[in-house]
């Protein structure tokens, strides 16, 4: 008599199961802020250096449109 397998059938998936509220992302470590008084001499890129910045990062916290866009006396958020 020939040995028969045993037929397998493929096995449904579930559908996913509704979560009663949308998962929230872990919250990430905040970055320091510091502020900033613009003197004169004064570059975005040596502000940047001075503080272990970025130009791009202060423009960004700052809205400034560009780096050219600093003033002596301006307070800056520093990232």
């Amino acid at each position: 008599m020939p040995t028969m397998s045993p037929t397998l059938a493929p096995l449904e998936t579930p559908p996913p199961s509704p979560t009663s509220a949308p998962t929230t992302p872990e919250p990430s470590t905040p970055v320091p802020v510091r502020m900033y008084v613009v003197a004169q001499g004064d570059t975005l890129s040596s502000i940047a250096a001075q503080f272990g910045s970025s130009v791009g990062a202060i423009v960004a916290a700052n809205s400034l449109a560009s780096a050219d866009e600093i003033v002596i006396g301006q307070r800056l958020v520093i990232p």
